[in-house]
């Protein structure tokens, strides 16, 4: 199969699916996973083809945990269905009451996760995964310069995508 896939062959879909399956019985995580994405990203996969790859792929990394590179999988994933089918192995990014810019009086910013997620924030511009406290009630913000970084992260660990809003306190601008 490999040797064949060197050749100008048309259907390599069905060769990558035949290497899958050759490696999983083997027990080559490696060796399938890679064709897996490969097969994913040839893009001439038909719907139940890619069912089957992204099926395969996140039983793997629900294997080993692996709960980050699901979200990032599927993230990336065009196909609607799919996602929807392994949507709670994704975490959507947290919601800011307010917008960024200037603002002439104190901010009572609200932080929310459309899930029900926890929240962890920094105020400082700090990584709010690694320095981060968690989200409880409005933040405050006063005369100042403020970078507000938030994620939500479910109960698998899983962190969305990082949202950063500046901010700028300013009561002499009233």
């Amino acid at each position: 199969y490999e040797r064949a896939l060197n050749g100008d062959v048309d259907n390599q879909t069905e060769i990558y699916l035949y290497l899958i399956r050759c490696y999983e019985e083997l027990g080559y995580d490696g060796k399938y996973e890679e064709y897996l994405l490969k097969l994913i990203a040839k893009g001439d996969a038909s719907e139940s083809q890619l069912l089957t790859a992204y099926t395969k792929l996140i039983n793997l990394y629900l294997e080993g945990k692996s709960y980050q590179t699901i979200n990032t999988l599927l993230k990336n994933c065009k196909n609607d269905r799919i996602v929807a089918l392994y949507q709670i192995y994704m975490v959507a990014p947290p919601i800011f009451s307010h917008s960024e810019g200037s603002y002439s009086e104190i901010i009572p910013l609200k932080i929310s996760s459309s899930d029900g997620h926890k929240i962890q924030y920094t105020i400082n511009g700090g990584s709010p995964v690694e320095e981060g406290e968690v989200y409880k009630e409005p933040i405050f913000l006063e005369n100042g310069i403020y970078e507000i970084r938030a994620v939500c992260i479910n109960e698998n660990q899983v962190v969305s995508d990082e949202i950063i809003m500046k901010y700028e306190v300013n009561f002499a601008t009233k």
